[in-house]
């Protein structure tokens, strides 16, 4: 397990399992992981479900949280801004006719 923390570098127990299955067959993979003094649990990122280990051969891992900034898509933002136009023009069109009803209805006043 830990030959495969070295080569792929940090990975959920899910990612260690299904690549060390056939380097330790039949082991509790979760027990190992935390049982061995040069494995680290680094903390969950947002986003991520599942935790992920890393080995400490080299030093402690330096885990830095990045920013997760969400931008819109230049598609998503103009098509929001064409349905706030459209409803702005929609109000319009909705306070012109009941004006309009409203002088109708005045001519049988």
């Amino acid at each position: 397990m830990l030959c495969v923390l070295t080569l792929r570098g940090p990975q959920t127990q899910a990612e260690v399992v299904s690549r060390a299955s056939r380097l330790v067959p039949d082991a509790d993979i979760q027990a190992a992981l935390e049982a061995l003094p040069a494995v680290t649990r680094l903390p969950r990122r947002p986003g991520q479900k599942e935790q992920r280990y890393a080995h400490t051969l080299g030093g402690e891992v330096v885990f830095e949280e990045e920013e997760v900034v969400v931008e819109a898509p230049a598609a998503v933002t103009d098509r929001i801004a064409a349905l706030e136009e459209l409803t702005q023009e929609l109000r319009n069109e909705v306070t012109d006719l009941r004006a309009q009803l409203d002088a109708f209805r005045k001519q049988f006043e």
